[in-house]
């Protein structure tokens, strides 16, 4: 008996990054732009420098959020410690 449940769909090719490297590639190896090789390269390493420089801002952001809720929740206690010292 055949198990028709379990279907596995191997998708293989070129992305569209990979498409643009070898394109810019064929345009730099042939003369029609006189880019430096990072930037014939971009396509390669552009995408994952945005992503590490986006997890960086929000690891930042986020660090920055809670400093300012420890620094609130400091000045409260605080406050209730010496509210309750006045008494």
């Amino acid at each position: 008996m055949s198990d028709s449940n379990n279907t596995t769909k191997n998708v293989s090719g070129v992305s569209f990054f990979g498409l643009l490297t070898i394109v810019f590639i064929t345009l730099k190896l042939t003369g029609h732009i006189a880019w430096s090789w990072w930037w014939v390269l971009a396509p390669l390493w552009l995408p994952i420098t945005i992503f590490i420089v986006g997890i960086i801002v929000l690891a930042l952001v986020a660090g920055l959020v809670a400093g300012i809720k420890a620094v609130k929740d400091e000045k409260a206690k605080r406050r209730a410690f010496d509210k309750n010292k006045m008494n």
